[in-house]
């Protein structure tokens, strides 16, 4: 007895009888194949695989000042009367650098942002000597990390240490690096960050906002 036809479409072969082949014509092939390279690349785009560092974030394990929700709402307003470690252990604070403008830089060791724009700064410190104190704060960094790899960074100007981001969080500062124009009179005139700052608008904000 002959059995009967199978339907096992897994053997099936275009010269098998009463079956009809649908082929897809080759430029609809070519057309989606085109598509599937575009969606590829955009995909590739899209996640900017290229982009630069994003700045480091501020911790979460404090909240900040719930009385200051952006760094900016300090402009014209004194720096908040914080204390904070030179790289020797002796303390200081924000007091004892008034009567003169102050440029402070928080930033952290293993921030690339940071490490990115302090070049920059120390060429502006050396270029206004006298004029203005800089001033790199640690922000988040132990005192023994700071003062290890503070020669790397190669800025000669004062680097202080704030190991639990009390000031940054008083500020309402979310990221680093941050950089803040400080008045003579310890009023804060400008506010830039969080990211790498720009030296020529850091020189054009010195001399309008500190200098003139």
């Amino acid at each position: 007895m002959t059995s009967p036809p199978t339907d096992d479409r897994t053997s099936y072969t275009p010269d098998d009888p009463g079956r009809t082949v649908r082929r897809v014509p080759r430029g609809v092939s070519w057309a989606i194949a085109l598509a599937i390279v575009v969606l590829a690349i955009a995909a590739y785009v899209a996640t900017g695989s290229t982009s630069s560092p994003a700045p480091a974030a501020i911790g979460p394990e404090t909240a900040a000042n719930p009385l200051i929700a952006s760094p900016n709402q300090l402009v014209g307003q004194p720096l908040p009367d914080a204390t904070f470690q030179r790289l020797d252990g002796t303390s200081t604070s924000f007091a004892d650098y008034r009567g003169k403008p102050l440029v402070v830089n928080f930033w952290q060791v293993d921030c690339a942002p940071c490490r990115t724009e302090m070049p920059d700064l120390e060429k502006l410190h050396q270029h206004y000597g006298d004029q203005v104190t800089f001033l790199g704060l640690n922000s988040g960094d132990s005192l023994d990390k700071a003062k290890a790899n503070s020669p790397s960074f190669g800025v000669t100007y004062e680097v202080v240490v704030d190991p639990d981001q009390t000031i940054i969080r008083s500020i309402g500062g979310s990221g680093l690096p941050t950089t803040v124009l400080v008045k003579g009179d310890g009023t804060v005139a400008r506010v830039s960050g969080p990211g790498a700052i720009d030296p020529d608008k850091l020189k054009r904000w010195i001399n309008e906002d500190l200098l003139s």
